[in-house]
């Protein structure tokens, strides 16, 4: 253990995952220098694996060397809550990145997004379970995140206009919103989320069946910066505001239309051959 601390933990540690660094742990476990090795890592920021889930155990590890993760993607189908409330909360104090997946609750979700001053992007969509988490989540990322560009609550279907709306006003730069099958999102909402964040790059409203023209002509003439929308099931949708979508947001990469009934076939074809037309 002769590498100096410096060259250590900004040349080496950055490059390792989270198991990399259990794997090397695991092989000094019975070596006479393996103190020396965990006072090297502790308080190392370590950049995460987004595509794993991080189990209890494996939590708790990372808590008792005082490990830090920028991307942090939490499973509450095998993490115990009581394990991050009680002792490892200073884990989150650089993270950037949040997925919370599982039988997520307000309480839990509040207390994750309170601990976390960094935020850039939050995920808590749901997938086998649907999040069970209302608008007192949303009001939670409103006060705390202050850096917000990203926000996916896909599925979360207890959630109310008054907290995206609360989001929206806190956050001009958000570019990723994801809330699809939100059923319960009206065009209070949309109207407000394209006047205040016109920096969206993409929208996901897919399954928010409440919204009508009123919300796709806000979203046309607010943010025109928009490369991907999706509206599918979008069914009080009509060929309407189409146009007016198709001329203002002429960057618009990706559009999902599907069964938008009120949609015609020909409508939809322009808009299809009008973007092969300007690309």
């Amino acid at each position: 253990m002769k590498l100096p601390d410096d060259i250590f933990r900004h040349e080496l540690l950055p490059y390792l995952t989270v198991y990399d660094i259990v794997k090397l742990d695991n092989a000094c476990m019975n070596h006479r220098y393996r103190h020396q090795l965990l006072d090297k890592i502790s308080g190392a920021i370590l950049t995460g694996d987004k595509d794993e889930s991080m189990k209890a155990s494996l939590f708790k590890w990372l808590g008792i060397r005082r490990i830090n993760l920028i991307n942090m993607d939490l499973s509450f189908d095998n993490l115990i809550p009581s394990i991050i409330e009680n002792d490892y909360v200073d884990q989150f104090r650089y993270t950037q990145d949040v997925v919370m997946r599982g039988p997520i609750i307000d309480d839990m979700a509040i207390f994750i997004i309170s601990h976390c001053p960094c935020l850039l992007s939050i995920d808590i969509s749901g997938d086998d379970y649907d999040p069970q988490i209302t608008d007192r989540t949303s009001h939670s990322i409103a006060e705390h995140c202050t850096g917000l560009q990203s926000l996916s609550l896909n599925w979360c279907r207890r959630t109310l206009d008054t907290g995206l709306i609360t989001i929206s006003e806190h956050y001009h730069n958000l570019n990723y919103l994801d809330i699809a099958y939100c059923g319960y999102i009206t065009d209070t909402c949309i109207i407000s989320v394209s006047t205040h964040c016109t920096a969206l790059k993409s929208l996901n409203l897919e399954g928010c069946d409440q919204i009508t023209d009123v919300s796709i002509i806000s979203i046309s003439i607010h943010c025109t910066g928009l490369q991907s929308l999706h509206l599918g099931l979008c069914r009080k949708i009509t060929d309407a505001c189409i146009m007016l979508l198709s001329n203002h947001c002429t960057g618009l990469q990706s559009l999902d239309l599907d069964c938008c009934d009120q949609i015609s076939q020909y409508q939809y074809l322009f808009i299809v051959l009008d973007y092969y037309h300007y690309n």
